[in-house]
């Protein structure tokens, strides 16, 4: 269980990051930038665009730690968390799961 609660710990860490990326849209021209990787011009992306984004990025760093995640359960939790619906944990439960 000490693995969820490191893979809790870098799930917040990771969501935050890659929301950060994606809301700034990796400007232009930073500090560790290179030239070649540059985009030639800025591109507005759709909602649905950066969702993809932020999905591909947080799957990829979960299987590069190989962790073992219930795509069904984990698309749940966050429906349910992203509509306001009542979840099927309580929220001492769900604090016991990150922690075990």
């Amino acid at each position: 269980m000490m693995k969820i609660k490191a893979l809790s710990i870098f799930l917040t860490a990771a969501a935050l990051s890659t929301s950060v990326a994606v809301a700034h849209g990796n400007e232009e021209g930073g500090e560790h930038a290179h030239p070649e990787e540059q985009p030639e011009a800025a591109v507005s992306a759709t909602p649905a665009e950066e969702s993809y984004a932020l999905g591909a990025g947080f799957g990829r760093q979960m299987q590069a730690i190989e962790a073992d995640i219930d795509t069904d359960a984990f698309f749940r939790g966050l429906k349910d968390a992203l509509s306001g619906n009542d979840l099927e944990y309580s929220e001492d439960q769900l604090r016991n799961f990150s922690i075990s």
